[in-house]
């Protein structure tokens, strides 16, 4: 049998497997202290939808991690699995915004702003790299870049809670919320680069204007003209 060559080389090999674990990991340990240890202590007071929002997300994550087990040598099943994202990925969307209701509403009542523009954005990225995916799934290539940077895009709230774990760490919503965040996105720009001699158009068309958007709402944040934007969102969907 001749070996793979080219983009089909990268079939069988484990990087999005480990991506995919890390993910996970990511989410655990950074909604640790703000979800997970309060509501065993039974003090979480955090919005409602946080915990339909978690279990979702719980979910995507870790069908991608069966899908990327899966994606070697069971794609029959690989694919019949892969249709729960129709269903996760909107659900996602939604308890996304819901969250942000909430937070906006409770923000708003103490006399501080919001940062619902942000919870908008984010699922409908997500939830376009997901549709994009799906699109794309007979050309495996592009399907498995395209989730893991929909993976991307959706757990970087994760990496932001982060700052709790290391107080001292300068600039947060940058250091962890968008450079560690986009750190897997870059490193496989450069892997493609190294071994495969060029960098996947997925990541060269799709990975580097999420890091652009990434980039421009982290630095918008907080501004008048961004906060009325989560203002309006607010009030079309509270």
């Amino acid at each position: 049998m001749n070996k793979p060559v080219g983009w089909q080389a990268d079939r069988h090999t484990p990087f999005y497997l480990v991506a995919a674990w890390g993910a996970l990991a990511v989410a655990l340990i950074g909604f640790f202290l703000t979800y997970t240890a309060p509501l065993i202590r039974g003090t979480f007071s955090g919005p409602r939808w946080a915990h339909v929002h978690g279990a979702l997300l719980l979910t995507w994550l870790c069908v991608t991690i069966v899908q990327a087990h899966l994606a070697a040598g069971r794609s029959d099943l690989h694919r019949r699995i892969g249709w729960v994202a129709v269903a996760l990925a909107p659900a996602i969307a939604v308890s996304t915004i819901a969250i942000g209701v909430e937070a906006t509403r409770r923000d708003l009542a103490a006399g501080g702003s919001t940062g619902m523009a942000g919870n908008v954005t984010t699922p409908v990225v997500f939830c376009a790299l997901v549709t994009a995916a799906l699109l794309r799934r007979k050309q495996p290539q592009w399907h498995k870049r395209l989730i893991l940077m929909a993976s991307v895009v959706i757990i970087w709230p994760a990496w932001f809670r982060w700052r709790h774990f290391m107080p001292w760490v300068p600039r947060p919503d940058i250091s962890l919320g968008l450079v560690a965040a986009d750190l897997i996105l870059i490193g496989a720009m450069i892997r493609d680069r190294m071994r495969f001699g060029a960098v996947h158009p997925a990541y060269l068309f799709v990975g580097l204007p999420i890091i652009a958007w990434q980039t421009f709402e982290t630095l918008a944040f907080g501004s008048h003209w961004w906060t009325a934007i989560g203002l309006w969102l607010y009030r079309v969907f509270a």
